[in-house]
């Protein structure tokens, strides 16, 4: 039976990446900071009757040797890691990047990069040793290019993780000949409390009427998105792939449907 280990997986993306998961009867390993909610999390995994092990580990992605514990603990539990997803992050307070405190540029690139680094490693050398195995890197805005105001310390830091993940992949190709599958995910726009909450819920986010508006066009539950990208995931033979939700296809239908259909998420 295949294992799959998600940070930042007691709500939100990586919550309904663990139900998929769950439904196609793979052991799932949750991860978070806060033990209420991994326990939460994992009572509603429970609840989808499927074959497969539940288990979960408290994990500040930012420590170096509490994502070992998770690796460690994932194999112990159910002997392999099949599949790795880097999805824990946190977004910026709404302000421009002169208004940042050191305390929003530590707390954001120690989440969003340093502990997709860190995940990385300890996934990829846990791989190398097992024989076999695939990491997924969450993207984000910046990682096609977009660039927007008052997101631009969020934007940097999911440059850089597209930059480091397609820089792995190319080591796995060369070095490893592609043995460890090493690829992105890029989910686009969710309704999720990312949107409307910084620092990891410490701050609000007033959001404008303009970005309510194309949200409301734009956007979907993580539910929706995580149904369409983790078949794709299972499914996958190659190295440095990108699966993007978000794809030209839907973008016109969204945008047609629009014309037609309002609606209110905020509301």
């Amino acid at each position: 039976m295949k294992t799959v280990v998600i940070s930042g997986s007691s709500r939100g993306f990586g919550l309904e990446m663990a139900k998929e998961f769950r439904r196609q009867s793979w052991n799932v390993m949750l991860s978070g900071t806060k033990e209420e909610s991994l326990l939460s999390a994992r009572n509603v995994l429970m609840e989808i009757h499927a074959s497969g092990g539940v288990e979960y580990a408290l994990c500040d992605v930012g420590n170096l040797s509490e994502i070992q514990f998770l690796w460690e603990k994932a194999v112990s539990a159910f002997g392999q890691v099949d599949i790795w997803v880097n999805n824990a992050g946190i977004s910026q307070p709404a302000v421009p990047a002169w208004a940042l405190s050191s305390a929003d540029i530590e707390g954001l690139l120690k989440v969003d990069l340093q502990g997709t680094i860190y995940g990385s490693q300890v996934a990829y050398k846990g791989m190398k040793r097992q024989g076999f195995g695939q990491i997924y890197n969450v993207e984000g805005m910046g990682s096609t290019g977009q660039i927007q105001p008052n997101m631009s310390l969020y934007v940097a830091a999911k440059t850089a993780v597209t930059t480091f993940t397609k820089a792995l992949a190319k080591e796995s190709a060369v070095l490893d000949g592609g043995t460890i599958r090493v690829c992105r995910l890029l989910p686009s726009i969710m309704l999720t409390d990312f949107l409307t909450q910084a620092n990891n819920g410490a701050t609000p986010i007033a959001l404008s009427d303009k970005s309510k508006a194309f949200y409301n066009i734009m956007a979907d539950v993580p539910e929706t998105v995580a149904r369409s990208l983790v078949p794709k995931m299972i499914a996958n033979t190659k190295n440095d792939r990108r699966f993007s939700y978000l794809t030209t296809g839907r973008i016109l239908a969204k945008l047609i449907r629009s014309l037609f259909v309002k609606q209110d998420f905020f509301a």
